[in-house]
């Protein structure tokens, strides 16, 4: 018996198309008639599974692509910040306003969510990406200036940090990940998972005051995103329905967790436990919950909305 397997990624990334297939059926069907004694059974069969497959993996994407492309919690909170500001008497410049409304980095100005720096890096990694899916040349170019630009910049006083600051290297290595995925057994899902979290491990025990150097941070980031993805390849695991509630909140929880933080410490005061990992326990804990809350009775209900 000879099973064909077609790869799960080429189908979600749309590189097996119907030409492939056509070619595929070509290709049994010499077999048929140029090797002796093989026949191939239940092709109907292969037909009507390949078929439920891409249809499957089209309505996946197709659902993927009608979500919002980014989540709306940022502008909701930066709204509120702006508000109460105002309110204090402390409203920034209608410049700063429009900058941090626009992702666009205020360089010598502080951002009004100090939280959200990250969400700059990652407009910049969208607006390089976006030539890359125009043209590979185009991307090229672009993140090869970002690289130029960075290298070039890096001890500048002054520079733009958003372009300078090694943490972009992260997404290289979720890009490197996903390049190397379809070349990887799912079955070695351990050998990156490992990895990853021996980095981690690593990191955490040298380095000092857990101030993590974001290259080594990345590298270990992407290994374990390319196992854990293998891993769900494989079927290996089952990823509970608390950790996709978290994944799903974790955006807000960043974003909130400051405020949730000054909040608890302004009503109860500040608070210590021992041994330590009781208070970083209890923090994150705290964190957590409110940031889901906030996610459950806020995002989740404005998310459906724009969906519907």
């Amino acid at each position: 018996m000879l099973t064909i397997r077609i790869d799960v990624n080429a189908l979600k990334g749309g590189l097996f198309d119907g030409t492939n297939y056509q070619s595929l059926m070509e290709a049994i069907v010499t077999i048929q008639d140029t090797v002796p004694y093989i026949r191939i059974d239940n092709a109907e069969l292969f037909e009507k599974d390949s078929s439920q497959e891409l249809s499957t993996m089209t309505r996946l994407i197709e659902q993927a692509r009608s979500r919002p492309f980014h989540k709306p919690i940022y502008w909701i909170c930066l709204t509120l910040s702006v508000g109460a500001l105002a309110v204090m008497g402390t409203a920034p410049p209608l410049w700063d306003i429009a900058l941090n409304y626009g992702l666009m980095d205020p360089f010598f100005h502080p951002r009004i969510i100090v939280a959200a720096w990250t969400l700059f890096h990652e407009i910049l990694f969208y607006l390089a990406f976006a030539g890359l899916i125009i043209g590979r040349r185009l991307g090229i170019a672009l993140f090869g200036a970002w690289i130029l630009t960075a290298i070039i910049l890096f001890h500048h006083p002054g520079g733009p940090a958003t372009i300078t600051n090694p943490v972009n290297s992260c997404f290289l290595f979720g890009m490197i990940a996903r390049l190397a995925m379809p070349r990887i057994p799912a079955r070695a899902f351990f050998l990156p998972l490992a990895a990853g979290l021996a980095g981690f491990a690593a990191m955490t025990i040298v380095a000092a005051n857990f101030m993590l150097d974001d290259m080594v941070l990345g590298l270990a980031g992407g290994l374990v995103v390319l196992g854990l993805a293998l891993a769900d390849q494989a079927g290996a695991w089952k990823v509970p329905r608390l950790l996709l509630f978290l994944g799903a909140a974790s955006y807000v929880i960043y974003l909130t967790h400051y405020a949730v933080f000054s909040f608890a410490f302004r009503l109860l005061g500040s608070f210590s436990a021992r041994p330590a990992i009781l208070s970083v326990a209890a923090m994150m804990a705290l964190a957590a919950g409110a940031g889901g809350a906030i996610h459950w009775a806020i995002e989740r209900p404005i998310l459906r909305r724009l969906r519907s």
